[in-house]
């Protein structure tokens, strides 16, 4: 056996670990210790899995994908070489993500549909880094970082699309969590 070097690891809806690695998305079981090869990929930010078990979500330098577990398909969701941190709804029905652009109005949050198969930009100030985008539990709004001399967390109303700005503090912020 060789030693693998992983460098995320997230639970799945179905109990086990998804980890990438070495250009691999894999399952961890954690009862056989045995490793599951599941897609190949160059992976860029850490992959996410939906709550639902349908699928992993992963961006690489070229854009978003969606990797269907039950039939292999890789499905793009955004063609661009600056896209990272995607995120599941609780419901799995839709993904949000950022995108950094050297057009700067197309710098923000996306939100992909999946029911509809339409993205939503949500503009956000176009000099503002975007990062940790996180959905509450009921999947009404999302929590997120944006900076730039210093970081604010700041809240999405999905459903209208306003911004509330909560903090503003210059230490980082980061790995934001909702609590129940």
């Amino acid at each position: 056996d060789t030693l693998e070097f992983f460098s995320y690891a997230t639970w799945t809806a179905d109990g086990r670990v998804l980890v990438f690695g070495g250009n691999r998305i894999q399952y961890l079981d954690p009862a056989t210790r045995t490793l599951e090869p599941l897609h190949e990929t160059p992976v860029n930010d850490a992959p996410v899995a939906a709550p639902n078990g349908c699928c992993v979500a992963y961006t690489t330098f070229d854009g978003v994908y969606i990797y269907e577990i039950a039939t292999g398909n890789v499905i793009p969701l955004e063609s661009h070489e600056n896209v990272y941190a995607p995120r599941f709804s609780p419901d799995s029905t839709r993904l949000v993500y950022v995108k950094r652009s050297n057009d700067l109005n197309d710098n923000g949050l996306y939100i992909f549909d999946f029911t509809t198969g339409e993205t939503q930009q949500i503009n956000i100030s176009p000099m503002l880094l975007i990062n940790h985008p996180t959905w509450s539990p009921d999947g009404r709004k999302i929590a997120f970082v944006q900076s730039n001399t210093r970081n604010d967390i700041s809240i999405l109303n999905v459903n209208t699309g306003e911004i509330d700005w909560i903090t503003g503090t210059s230490r980082t912020e980061a790995n934001l969590m909702w609590v129940k």
